[in-house]
């Protein structure tokens, strides 16, 4: 919930502390019981069935989907509709109960809007405890390709990263954030640009924009790195690879590469 919309309930009469209506900087305690009201809605994603996405690999515990660019993972408002969790419960409305937030079902990882490629997501609350695990600790191996202007070496980019202080929706360099590693494979020729392959077992918030932008090799069209104005940026999760969480059998799953890239 915004700022604007918790001052908004609170103007209202909208928000209750044991049935009785409660202020901003009210103290509370345990037990005690608080109600929102009608302005607050569900949630929950909501189904929709129209959201474009390709299944790779599914089975009773998980699936591995494919999100188009342009998709978000997840909705930030209530009732927002359009995004890859709506429609994996309107496919598979089990995933609707599992995960740490009701507005994202079932996902394990997420991906930028303008992102595409491989998302992973969990069926059961079992598989989910064990895929999160298995995230946390580097164990799902996440393979990305990304289009940049000049080629860069294969090399392992090491730099902590943490939200800006000064651009809400930037992520910075910062030798007090969170330790992140990219590792650079692969860079070749593309047209008149190059792919760059590289790994991100973890893949933090803006992980690979950020790291790329910093050796100076920001992502075409990615405006809030310096990869310049475009469409959108050219990003794709490319592969996925892992211990299945209750069988214990490897599993590799790769997305074929996006069509509409420039060259």
């Amino acid at each position: 919930m915004s700022r604007a919309e918790a001052k908004r309930l609170f103007a209202g009469g909208e928000v209750r502390r044991n049935g009785r209506r409660a202020d901003k900087g009210d103290l509370v305690a345990r037990g005690d019981r608080i109600e929102l009201g009608s302005e607050l809605s569900d949630p929950r994603a909501r189904p929709d069935s129209e959201v474009p996405f390709g299944v790779l690999f599914e089975d009773g515990h998980l699936v591995v989907v494919e999100k188009p660019a342009g998709v978000p993972c997840h909705p930030l408002r209530p009732g927002e509709l359009g995004c890859l969790a709506n429609g994996l419960v309107a496919r598979y409305p089990e995933m609707a109960q599992i995960g740490y937030d009701l507005r994202q079902p079932g996902l394990v990882n997420r991906l930028d809007n303008d992102t595409s490629g491989l998302v992973l997501a969990a069926r059961t609350p079992a598989a989910f405890a064990r895929l999160r695990a298995m995230l946390e600790q580097g164990e799902i191996s996440k393979t990305y390709l990304a289009l940049v202007e000049r080629p860069i070496p294969p090399q392992s980019i090491d730099l902590a990263l943490s939200p800006s202080s000064r651009h809400r929706a930037r992520v910075e360099v910062s030798a007090l954030g969170r330790p992140a590693v990219s590792v650079v494979e692969r860079c070749w020729p593309h047209g008149r640009f190059y792919l760059v392959q590289l790994r991100a077992p973890k893949a933090y918030r803006h992980q690979v924009r950020v790291h790329l932008a910093a050796v100076g090799a920001a992502i075409l069209g990615d405006s809030l790195y310096g990869g310049g104005q475009g469409p959108r940026h050219y990003l794709h999760a490319s592969e996925l690879r892992f211990w299945h969480p209750i069988s214990g059998q490897p599993l590799e799953v790769r997305s074929p590469f996006p069509r509409d890239w420039p060259e």
